[in-house]
């Protein structure tokens, strides 16, 4: 799902950050937040979210179950809005998933609610009157209702879906009757979903799992039946809503057909309309049906988020409700692919298109419609960008990858519906490697296909199964800077990690809800730093892990609020850890940025703090454990032990003991002591990949000789050292490091303490490859603290401490030119100072 991106440094991410907890979330268990969402708009007035039932009253208003809203609507016959009413609850009016919907003689309308298991009766303005029902399967209980309808009499029918029968109650819900068990035989159901009566009082019913219509007498006497599971007029595939018109004759929404059929009072065919797709008169999944006075067809077109309107004999007349075609809309959005520069490209699958966004949801452009010609798609699901801009598309239902300019120029397609290699049955999940190679969850196959840039084969691996190397239908697949391949093993409800060979290195996961736990995992995404990124579709939520499958963090729920999720199924990752979620059946993208912190250490009493920051504003603080003893300087951090969460490093600067305390979020799980260093000419000055294997080092400087060296670590354990060049001018401090070339290693910041100049040396590794100049700051009262990407754009910006007035400022940075400034809380106390920087000297 996410193509490689160059490996930015410190702690993790920007490795270093100088003890200055920012860029990916220093001292926390790495928390995220909402920062945009784009889409599909389904909960303004007018737009639905799955519309279920659908009834009109005896004026031609209608009345539509919007079903994920947990609310119904009201329109006029041509469908302008009127009215809404109800939220998600259990109190009176409120909504749990309501489906079907009713309205008796008098203008009343009856709506089962069927998380709640009852019905609810309102006026015509939505004013509630009364209900009825609980949970059970005793007279007046009900298990999920799902169809009502009422009679010239003003009695109620329900479809008691769960309990398999049909129940009736007068218009106050005193009950009546009952009829119907579980099985196959004439009276009997398979989980009921739409009713209708009559004008002679005859109750039809759409039987679903037994794919037929049953009638009955108003008392429950079996009259006839007719239908049988199949594609040809008079059959169908899981009927579900029904009506009748002033002639008797019957309308059924053939759901899985994705059309409508039309019958006689007895079952004789008359006609039909409608096909799988978006175009006027076409359907996806329909649930509902009404019909008016003046025989018009109103129909629930529930995937399509829409109510289409009819004659009687299936002609078009109009459509309402929302808009999944537009740019910028989505129809079920699937794959997710972030570029270099973050532009995003979303797999808009339902629509059968690729669409290019910037990273804070801005339309770029489009391309794609439905077909099999080169450009065309069949429900595109996965998608990923190579280093080079170009995008390739899992074209999951023509069974091949297609590749693309960034601007949807096509290139080349490769593969075809079958089980040889370079063949697909349904490929999901796409993903390229930093040598451009291609690797395609094919999942029908349940394997993994890889393949040059052009689509030569190389190698695949996997079969059927659940043992280390086998799938049960791979949806997502990530490759890591280092080649590693991590397979989302959705039916086995686990990761696998693979080196770029297909050799099984790890797994991780089972079914549930724990954290570590999942359900139907389908996308997948790797970090910068290593760290993967599960999109857990059935938990509605995603999970984050180490490259060892560590858990870190998790954010999500089921909902349609910001931050909470409805089925994602895309994850991706930018270069600013950044992470965008197909959240698809929310019909949009949400965007989420990783939580920075600032560290402080209290110079009087010992005490260690940490300000949570969502971009430059504190949303919290926490207190670490205390330590009174001030020859205690905090460092540097670094995930020293390989947990994907960063720990603290301190020098003491009597003794020259060096320290690491591995930590959990704010909470220190153990310590470990590094080599002493006992001469105090030596500061430690921050952290570093330096030499480009995940692990933090350690930066010194020698305020005596000038000398400047690193430490290459192998987690607490000093493999080796290298020197720098030497910088004998002890004006000059080293106060941070950042990728501020964008080459993917760590550069290091100066700032000279009498002039006032500040100065980056651009670094490969440890040789120094050019110096850059930054603005000048003469006031010395202006110390740098630190580095950390403020505004979440995958570049380092600067940190700033007056020790004079105690403000705290971030000058915002493209590279070496400064694009910004912005405050940060004041902080007067001067026995309170950031961590990291020239207050390491």
């Amino acid at each position: 799902m996410s193509g490689i991106r160059k490996k930015t440094i410190f702690c993790s991410f920007f490795t270093m950050l100088f003890l200055v907890c920012l860029f990916q979330g220093i001292l926390s268990a790495q928390n995220y937040n909402f920062a945009a969402k784009w889409g599909s708009n389904l909960t303004s007035d007018g737009s639905f979210h799955g519309p279920w039932g659908v009834a009109v009253d005896s004026s031609g208003n209608v009345y539509v179950a919007d079903y994920y809203n947990n609310r119904v609507q009201k329109f006029t016959s041509t469908g302008t809005f009127i009215a809404k009413w109800g939220s998600e609850g259990t109190g009176d009016g409120q909504f749990q998933s309501p489906r079907g919907v009713a309205v008796d003689s008098s203008g009343n309308v009856y709506v089962a609610d069927s998380g709640n298991n009852r019905i609810q009766k309102f006026t015509s303005t939505g004013t509630f009157i009364t209900k009825w029902g609980s949970s059970g399967t005793g007279d007046g209980q009900f298990y999920y209702p799902y169809g009502l309808a009422v009679d010239s009499s003003g009695d109620v029918y329900v479809a008691d879906h769960g309990n398999n029968r049909i129940q009736k109650f007068t218009s106050t819900g005193t009950f009546i009757t009952k009829w119907g068990s579980y099985g196959t035989g004439d009276g009997q159901f398979c989980h009921p979903q739409g009713l209708a009566v009559d004008s002679l009082g005859d109750v039809y019913a759409a039987d679903t799992d037994n794919h037929r219509i049953q009638k009955f007498s108003s008392t429950g006497a079996f009259i006839t039946k007719w239908g049988s599971l199949g594609t040809g007029d008079g059959q169908f595939s899981y009927p579900k809503g029904l009506a009748v018109d002033s002639s008797g004759d019957l309308y059924v929404v053939d759901r899985n057909n994705h059309r409508m059929q039309k019958f006689s009072s007895t079952g004789a065919f008359i006609t039909k309309w409608g096909s799988y797709g978006t175009d006027d008169g076409q359907f996806y999944s329909p649930r509902g049906v009404a019909v008016d006075a003046s025989g018009n067809v109103y129909v629930a077109d529930s995937g399509n988020n829409r109510i289409q309107k009819f004659t009687s004999t299936g002609t078009f007349i109009t459509k309402w409700g929302s808009d999944l075609a537009s740019n910028g809309s989505f129809h079920l959005p699937w794959g997710v692919g972030v570029d270099s520069s973050r532009n995003m490209y979303g797999a808009d699958t339902d629509n059968h298109r690729i669409q290019k966004f910037s990273s804070t949801g801005a339309f770029i452009t489009k391309w794609g419609s439905l077909g099999t010609g080169d450009g065309q798609f069949q429900s595109p699901r996965g998608v990923a960008v190579d280093s080079s801009g170009n995008v390739y598309v899992a074209d999951s239902g023509n069974n091949r990858i297609q590749k693309f300019t960034s601007t949807g120029t096509f290139i080349a397609k490769w593969g075809s519906y079958g089980t040889g290699d370079g063949q697909f049955y349904s490929p999901r999940g796409v993903a390229v490697d930093a040598s451009g190679n291609v690797y395609v969850a094919d999942s029908g196959n349940n394997r993994i296909q890889k393949f040059t840039s052009t689509g030569t084969f190389i190698a695949k691996w996997g079969s059927y199964g659940t043992g280390d190397g086998q799938f049960y239908s791979p949806r997502g697949v990530a490759v890591d800077a280092s080649g590693n391949v991590y397979v989302a093993d959705s039916g086995n409800n686990r990761i696998q990690k693979f080196t770029s060979t297909g050799t099984f290195i790890a797994k991780w996961g089972s079914y549930g809800t724990g954290d570590g736990q999942f359900y139907s995992p389908r996308g997948v995404a790797v970090d910068a730093s290593g760290n993967v990124y599960v999109a857990d579709s059935g938990n509605n939520r995603i999970q984050k892990f180490s490259s060892t499958g560590t858990f870190i963090t998790k954010w999500g729920t089921n909902g349609t609020g910001d931050g909470e999720f409805w089925s994602p199924d895309g994850v991706a990752v930018d270069r600013g850890g950044n992470v965008y979620v197909a959240d698809t059946d929310n019909y949009r993208m949400q965007k989420f940025s990783p939580t920075r912190e600032i560290l402080w250490r209290n110079t009087s009493n010992g005490q260690n703090l940490v300000w949570y920051m969502n971009g430059v504003v504190r949303t919290s603080t926490a207190y670490l454990t205390t330590v009174a003893d001030q020859n205690w300087k905090m460092t540097g951090t670094g995930d020293f032990n390989g947990d994907g969460k960063p720990d603290i490093l301190w020098r003491n600067t009597s003794s020259g003991q060096n320290l690491v305390w591995y930590m959990n979020g704010v909470v220190r799980t153990g310590s470990v002591y590094l080599t002493t260093v006992t001469s105090q000419a030596w500061k430690i000055v921050g952290t570093g990949d330096f030499n480009n294997d995940g692990k933090p080092d350690i930066l010194w400087r020698n305020t005596s000789t000038g000398q400047n060296l690193v430490w290459y670590m192998n987690g607490v354990v000093r493999t080796s050292t290298a020197y720098l060049t030497t910088v004998a001018d002890q004006n000059w401090k080293m106060t941070g490091t950042g990728d501020f070339n964008g080459d993917g290693k760590p550069d290091i910041l100066w700032r000279n303490t009498s002039s006032g100049q500040n100065l980056v040396w651009y670094m490969n590794g440890v040789v120094r490859t050019g110096s850059v100049y930054l603005t000048t700051v003469t006031n010395q009262a202006w110390k740098i603290v630190g580095t950390g990407d403020f505004n979440s754009d995958g570049r380092p910006d600067i940190l700033w401490r007056n020790t004079s007035t105690g403000q705290n400022l971030v000058w915002y940075m493209n590279g070496v030119s400064r694009t910004g400034s912005v405050y940060l809380t004041t902080v007067t106390d001067q026995n309170w100072k950031m961590a990291g920087g020239q207050n390491n000297y």
